[in-house]
């Protein structure tokens, strides 16, 4: 008896890409995007748990970004993987521990002097299952994820 044996890859499932460009330098763009991420990340519609009162992203490689609670208590989001001033950022996503980590690639691009493009890419999503993909994915996809966090992004690094 001959048995066959034939291995299946994981689906390929595309990443999520999202691209805006701010009036300001790239720079500025990035500084408003790492240290300045407490003043513009729309923490009551996205965060880990309520009572929310700061988000925070440690400037170096292997840093955290982390929710902090006004019971003292915090989350962690992700960790820095690597760390380009002023051109990008990559960083491991785990903000739901029963899913597993993705990963947030952020660069920073000089269009000229005073205006820069930036992207965000969230990719890594393979390694979930068929409903839980789905769901998670569409979620950081639609209006409700990188988008509205883009643009209040975007507003912060113009005002």
């Amino acid at each position: 008896m001959i048995e066959r044996v034939t291995e299946t890859a994981a689906p390929e499932v595309g990443p999520i890409v999202r691209e805006v460009v701010v009036r300001c330098p790239l720079d500025r763009a990035f500084e408003v995007f790492t240290a300045d991420i407490d003043s513009w990340w729309p923490l009551p519609t996205h965060s880990i748990g309520g009572g929310v009162e700061h988000v925070t992203l440690e400037k170096r490689v292997g840093g955290r970004i982390y929710e902090g609670r006004a019971d003292g208590s915090v989350a962690d989001w992700g960790t820095i993987l690597e760390w380009q001033p002023p051109t990008r950022l990559r960083f491991d996503w785990r903000v739901n521990p029963e899913n597993p980590a993705t990963e947030v690639e952020v660069v920073f691009a000089a269009i000229d002097a005073g205006t820069t493009r930036v992207t965000v890419e969230h990719r890594g999503w393979e390694q979930f299952d068929g409903p839980r993909l789905e769901k998670v994915r569409d979620s950081y996809g639609s209006e409700r994820g990188w988008t509205t966090v883009m643009r209040k992004f975007a507003a912060h690094a113009e005002a």
